[in-house]
């Protein structure tokens, strides 16, 4: 099972994850320094969510992201594969939930408390929100391309009305969380066959 791409949207610049950005090789191996790293979290991270405010609205909409494609990501995603097999494994890729929605208002965001991506531009909600889907769409293109089952945890979130409550901020789930992501991949690994017998646990986490 390969559920990865949060630290990819959230620590690297999206400049050295697309090959249409210039320069993407220099931002890459920038994005590759410890110093920048811990710089850019005290900043983006801990400063920034002290002293400034996300923008929602159509303030938080600029659409920096929409035509955005993380292609480093992608070629990772097929380099894991190819090893996932090679080791004689069936790989199973799986979406990046989140708590967010493009709708959300200033005191919708301090509970739970959300974080935001360590680069300028990050805090705008649409904007993230943006990001996020681009990184789906990656993860569900190189399924589609590799003829790899998804579990599709984003879209079952997404179907929700209050989704926030399943969430501690951002992305990290909580206990009611955690029991509807079971639920979804337990139910992708039996459809796939890659279960060898039913754990009795369908219909856990059901929203109410």
């Amino acid at each position: 099972m390969l559920f990865l791409g949060w630290n990819d949207l959230m620590k690297d610049s999206p400049r050295a994850q697309t090959h249409a950005a210039p320069l993407s090789a220099f931002w890459r191996a920038i994005d590759d320094l410890w110093l920048v790293r811990g710089l850019r979290k005290l900043l983006f991270f801990h400063l920034r969510a002290r002293f400034g405010t996300p923008g929602t609205g159509p303030e938080g909409e600029t659409g920096r992201f929409s035509g955005f494609r993380p292609d480093y990501f992608e070629s990772n995603l097929h380099q894991l594969i190819t090893a996932t097999r090679t080791a004689g494994a069936r790989p199973l890729l799986v979406t990046l939930p989140h708590s967010l929605r493009r709708e959300l208002g200033p005191m919708d965001l301090i509970e739970p408390p959300r974080q935001y991506p360590y680069f300028h531009g990050g805090n705008a909600l649409g904007d993230f929100v943006d990001l996020i889907d681009r990184y789906n769409e990656a993860i569900r293109r190189v399924a589609k391309a590799e003829a790899v089952p998804v579990a599709d945890l984003a879209a079952r979130f997404d179907r929700m009305t209050r989704k926030e409550v399943y969430f501690l901020d951002t992305m990290h789930p909580n206990r009611r969380g955690n029991d509807l992501i079971a639920e979804v991949l337990e139910r992708t690994l039996r459809e796939q066959g890659m279960l060898e017998r039913s754990t009795g646990t369908a219909g856990v986490g059901r929203e109410e």
